[in-house]
């Protein structure tokens, strides 16, 4: 086998193809990562905005349950008031009627 380095018209070609190919192949590669370090930026961007509005929404539904919370609270104290409320008025009006039957009870006793 006999290799001859000669330069001709269509080594000459080839070795302009081939070199147009590499470079069309390297500015291909750089468009292409810098348009996917573009998509990553974008994607980063789009995680911390849902990462801070996933945090909002966790503390607003904290600040609901919080809310609730002290309802809830705020009723029970209520509901202890009323009963207390109604247990002393059942028991005063009790003794206002053993009053007003001790009235009756002396006026109908003979004097």
């Amino acid at each position: 086998m006999n290799i001859s380095w000669d330069l001709n018209a269509t080594s000459i070609v080839l070795l302009a193809i081939n070199l147009v190919g590499l470079i069309w192949f390297a500015f291909s590669t750089q468009a292409t990562a810098t348009a996917a370090h573009k998509k990553a930026d974008h994607a980063h961007e789009r995680i911390s905005a849902l990462a801070e509005a996933e945090s909002k929404f966790r503390e607003k539904i904290f600040l609901e349950y919080v809310n609730r919370d002290i309802l809830r609270e705020m009723e029970a104290r209520l509901e202890r008031a009323i009963e207390h409320l109604a247990r002393t008025s059942a028991e005063a009006i009790d003794r206002l009627g053993d009053r007003l039957d001790g009235l009756s009870d002396v006026r109908r006793r003979p004097g």
